[in-house]
């Protein structure tokens, strides 16, 4: 969820997932003042601060009060997360219980305006996946909550890993998403509704424009081979 700012919503937030019954969510925005692992109702919550302006901070809350699977009675206390590194425009947390451990990433790519802001994307995708492999490499279970700030035509040659992953409205720098992520080990497992349960089922847009003048997917469930299986 880009969430914009939670400087005055946290507590709320936090209900909302609750009612929800969401376990896991990633946040980006959320516009932190400062990085570490604190308690918002139900949820531990790993932060990255934002930056010096006010924007960015990404997160990642896990439910202290919904047990981690439903064969299990264990639940998540705060202990169980450690940040293993972060800046604005990303978090990386491990989560260790006494059943599995998995590393959990929250991301928010750079958003591409004007051909001038390509390369800024470009480096950024590159470094993410370079970075998102070494992860898989050294801890195996990666799950990726990313706003990749790209969207995907169906039409092409679509890497198969991407699945659905498609909105129609490719963006300026789409051939080049297609191409880092097809060298990646990342694959594009949801987008609120491919390999989801019913109960999760959803429309496949992930973003409604204020304006109402149109809909489109730029948030991405991903994760490496291992971490899909």
């Amino acid at each position: 969820y880009n969430v914009f700012t939670l400087t005055m919503n946290r507590s709320a937030l936090s209900s909302k997932f609750k009612k929800a019954k969401i376990f896991c969510a990633f946040i980006q925005e959320g516009r932190s003042k400062k990085a570490g692992v604190t308690q918002e109702g139900s949820y531990v919550c790993a932060a990255s601060a934002g930056t010096k302006f006010g924007t960015h901070g990404c997160e990642v809350w896990i439910s202290r009060s919904i047990p981690i699977s439903e064969h299990s009675s264990v639940k998540v206390s705060q202990d169980d997360l450690s940040i293993i590194d972060h800046n604005p425009r990303i978090i990386v947390v491990r989560l260790v219980t006494s059943c599995f451990s998995v590393v959990l990433v929250s991301a928010h790519a750079p958003y591409v305006t004007t051909p001038d802001t390509i390369p800024q994307a470009m480096k950024w995708h590159s470094e993410f996946v370079a970075r998102i492999n070494e992860y898989h490499s050294k801890y195996s279970i990666v799950i990726v909550g990313i706003d990749g700030n790209f969207t995907l035509s169906q039409y092409g040659d679509m890497p198969t890993q991407f699945g659905t992953a498609f909105s129609g409205n490719p963006s300026k720098h789409e051939q080049f998403v297609k191409e880092v992520y097809a060298r990646s080990e990342l694959r594009f497992f949801t987008t609120l509704k491919e390999n989801c349960r019913p109960v999760f089922y959803k429309d496949p847009y992930t973003y409604h424009v204020k304006t109402g003048t149109h809909v489109t997917t730029n948030d991405y469930m991903m994760a490496p081979h291992a971490g899909v299986s």
